[in-house]
């Protein structure tokens, strides 16, 4: 599924992608609950911004989030956090 954000990010448009990439999983908490899988997708796709623009501090807290809620929605997912 494509979001602007994620068109923006593909286009190198990281500075205009990250408000919409942090927006995102506060809006999916609100709407869906905290651990639904589509929130740790959120965070995954703001942590791999992250990681784009060489913010690894502020990607792995975000990771580590959406590896245990990813977990505890008993996804089965696997998160490619380092395949940007």
């Amino acid at each position: 599924r494509s979001t602007v954000g994620v068109i923006l990010k593909n286009n190198s448009k990281y500075t205009e992608a990250e408000p919409l990439f942090k927006r995102a999983p506060a809006i999916r908490e609100k709407a869906l609950g905290k651990d639904h899988l589509d929130v740790a997708q959120s965070l995954e796709n703001l942590a791999k911004l992250y990681r784009k623009l060489d913010r690894i501090k502020d990607a792995e807290p975000l990771e580590e989030r959406a590896l245990i809620d990813g977990l505890d929605a008993d996804s089965g997912m696997v998160f490619s956090f380092f395949g940007v």
